[in-house]
């Protein structure tokens, strides 16, 4: 499943400033929190509809910088848990572009 959206987007169609934190690699550059983060990527899964998600852990802030990613942890309805690469796919000062890559499923 891939997923391309402006993580800046909520679900009440209001735009909200990723509050650009300055990571901490390097004193000029702005990342997505942790918070704002996860709560993207949750919306953004919710969104596609084809699982349901209950939470969402991004371990680490990820760095406005095309080419960035980071691993978060979905937990899905029914319990399993699976992995998602987020990877910022445009950047432009503290706004970017997310690609959201959800694991496929290993058979039972």
């Amino acid at each position: 499943m891939r997923i391309i959206a402006l993580p800046v987007l909520l679900a009440v169609g209001c735009a909200l400033s990723l509050g650009a934190c300055v990571c901490s690699m390097s004193s000029t550059a702005h990342c997505f929190g942790r918070t704002d983060l996860e709560r993207t990527v949750e919306h953004l899964l919710q969104q596609e509809g084809d699982m349901e998600i209950v939470a969402v852990d991004c371990p680490s802030p990820l760095q406005i910088e095309a080419h960035a990613l980071t691993r978060c942890i979905l937990q899905r309805g029914d319990g399993t848990v699976i992995g998602a690469t987020v990877v910022v796919t445009e950047a432009t000062g503290d706004r970017g572009r997310i690609d959201v890559t959800v694991d496929a499923e290993q058979p039972s």
